[in-house]
């Protein structure tokens, strides 16, 4: 097998086997680890119009929270990427990480 088709294969999957065992599969999918984005947890819309809910969260740390429910809800999101806003490379402000000090 090369390390091209590594991805095709379930841990304790017997080489050259087509399918893997239903037990496999569960042990595999009990491993799966998915990485939420924090803006997943905002306001959701296009560049013409935001369509606003109530409840989404307004700071980092409300989202961080958020993310923690999703994973305390599922058990397969034990982390969250940070995103930056799309105007902080063009409009440098004080919270974002290119502002001048």
């Amino acid at each position: 097998m090369t390390a091209a088709d590594a991805h095709r294969t379930l841990p304790n999957q017997k080489p050259g086997s087509a399918m893997a065992d239903l037990q496999t599969v569960k042990d595999a999918l009990r491993t799966q680890q998915i990485e939420l984005p924090s803006w997943a947890f905002g306001n959701s819309g296009t560049r013409f119009k935001v369509f606003g809910q109530p409840g989404v969260p307004r700071t980092p740390w409300e989202k961080a929270e958020d993310a923690a429910q999703v994973h305390r809800f599922t058990g397969v999101a034990p982390r969250a990427s940070a995103t930056r806003t799309r105007g902080c490379a063009r409009r440098p402000s004080p919270t974002c990480s290119n502002a001048s000090t």
